[in-house]
């Protein structure tokens, strides 16, 4: 899933599309451990890694990813992790991508709840006054570029073992508090006392955006996305 931002600079007169890639589960897919040492890049289970990689690479090959995308997953199948400078190589290429097509785009950094470095890029779809058709156009390109250069490294960078066993980490820290709000709230929609951190965080996420005036859970307990 990408989500997307395209605001308006008055001052330069431009047309701005801010994009960062996150893998979804529940709300989106983080990546965070307080109390481990592994962060993106560190060793995963390697079985479990490798299994999944394989799967990805194939699914790059067969969806357009250029060889250059392909090296970097199988560079981290052979490092048994992809790291977030593995992440970045990526964005370079599809940055280069798009500036190759009449595009202008920079590297930008988001720096998550949890302290995750998320790698993205900004780029100057148009001037304000464009058409919506040359606006289309120059979203067709970005598309065109992340997915060649882009889309399946970053995806994979947020969702490989490490990071799941991370969010999870993260998940068990804030889950009292979840709990505490949904409680309050009376939307535990049926979760016992043995309800995993992660069923409290879907279900906090599903009684956000599905039952009307309940408070933000997620937003209370610090969970910005999962």
């Amino acid at each position: 899933m990408t989500f997307s931002e395209v605001p308006r600079d008055s001052s330069s007169g431009t047309t701005l599309g801010e994009r960062f890639r996150r893998g979804v589960a529940g709300v989106a897919v983080l990546v965070l451990c307080g109390a481990c040492t592994q962060g993106p890049g560190s060793p995963n289970s390697s079985e479990t890694f490798d299994l999944e990689l394989v799967q990805v690479i194939e699914s790059a090959t067969a969806g357009g990813a250029s060889d250059h995308q392909i090296a970097i997953l199988t560079q981290a199948r052979e490092a048994g992790a992809l790291s977030t400078e593995a992440v970045r190589e990526a964005r370079g290429n599809a940055i280069d991508c798009m500036s190759g097509l009449g595009l202008t785009a920079y590297p930008v950094e988001l720096t998550l709840d949890n302290g995750l470095e998320l790698p993205g890029y900004t780029v100057q779809l148009g001037a304000v006054s464009a058409s919506e058709s040359e606006l289309n156009s120059a979203e067709e390109v970005v598309d065109a570029c992340d997915l060649k250069e882009f889309s399946w490294v970053n995806d994979f960078y947020q969702l490989q073992p490490a990071a799941r066993e991370m969010t999870d980490a993260m998940l068990q820290r804030k889950a009292p508090e979840l709990r505490a709000c949904m409680e309050r709230e009376g939307v535990m929609g049926g979760l016992g006392d043995d309800a995993t951190p992660r069923e409290l965080a879907e279900q906090a996420a599903y009684a956000r955006f599905e039952i009307p005036g309940t408070a933000d859970c997620l937003g209370e307990a610090g969970v910005g996305s999962f």
